[in-house]
């Protein structure tokens, strides 16, 4: 489910006639790599097409510990970008804790998602930059490839 309207301060236009969602995996591991990966490098951990519960993750145990992450090419360059989505997988073994998503743009500029109660059953979450943060405009291909998306645990 969509829900498009233009009373946001993220709002970039008209949802055109036709378009594409994109789901781009991470490559690499972004500038911050704080979180531990229960095997390999923490990109390949959460580069999942398909979510796959306990057998690849990241974990954290300490408040402000953060995980970026690089991204493939986009592969074609899209006439107008309507914005990015940021979404994370989680869970706690016990007790509460916080984490949520995080975005840092080609110009450095970081964004943080909600932050958002972990429980002992995965729940996933999504944000929605309709604008890029450094330039306040609309989001470019080159922007989204610079960019890196991750999670922070608070």
């Amino acid at each position: 489910l969509i829900i498009w309207d233009d009373s946001g301060f993220d709002f970039t236009g008209h949802l055109p006639a036709e378009h594409r969602l994109r789901r781009v995996l991470p490559i690499a591991d972004g500038a911050l790599s704080q979180w531990a990966p229960n095997e390999g490098a923490n990109f390949a951990a959460v580069a999942d097409p398909i979510q796959d519960d306990d057998a690849t993750y990241v974990a954290a145990t300490t408040s402000g510990q953060v995980d970026y992450y690089k991204n493939a090419s986009m592969g074609w360059t899209p006439a107008s970008i309507i914005g990015v989505q940021v979404e994370s997988v989680a869970r706690i073994d016990s007790g509460t804790q916080a984490w949520r998503n995080r975005l840092k743009d080609s110009g450095g500029t970081v964004r943080s998602g909600a932050a958002r109660t972990a429980t002992t059953a995965y729940v996933k979450t999504e944000d929605f930059y309709g604008r890029n943060p450094a330039t306040g405009t609309a989001w470019s291909k080159a922007n989204i490839e610079a960019s890196e998306f991750g999670v922070e645990f608070v």
